[in-house]
């Protein structure tokens, strides 16, 4: 069986570097992208089935990102976890009306990150 892909955007290598080996070692194949600009031609050429992506990034927000993946014909189905320090109910209704598939708050533990993937993916529990 083909692994499932992943890619996570964030502007500190720091935590993509620690997410990706975290999902890598639960099978599967992480991509890591820690410009917001480049976010939808890597989404493009990678493929993956499941998008992380932060809020607060110092070139364009995820928002944005999010909104330009969303009007992409190529990358709008793809589901994207917003994984970010904003705990605020107002940037979560934003994201929610931009079509992301989940939002969760950092830090977040990898067995919570593990669940919430499986659920976007419809993979059990």
């Amino acid at each position: 069986m083909q692994k499932r892909k992943i890619l996570v955007v964030d502007d500190r290598k720091d935590f993509t570097t620690m997410v990706a080996f975290n999902l890598s070692e639960h099978g599967y194949e992480v991509r890591q992208e820690n410009d917001a600009r480049n976010v939808v031609a890597a989404a493009i050429l990678f493929t993956p089935d499941v998008i992380m992506l932060d809020l607060i990034m110092p070139e364009i927000d995820g928002l944005t990102v999010l909104k330009s993946l969303k009007e992409n014909e190529i990358t709008k189905a793809i589901p994207v976890i917003m994984v970010t320090a904003v705990a605020t109910a107002s940037a979560k209704l934003q994201a929610l009306e931009l079509l992301c598939a989940d939002y969760v708050v950092k830090p977040v533990n990898t067995a919570v990150l593990l669940k919430k993937i499986k659920s976007v993916l419809g993979t059990g529990n």
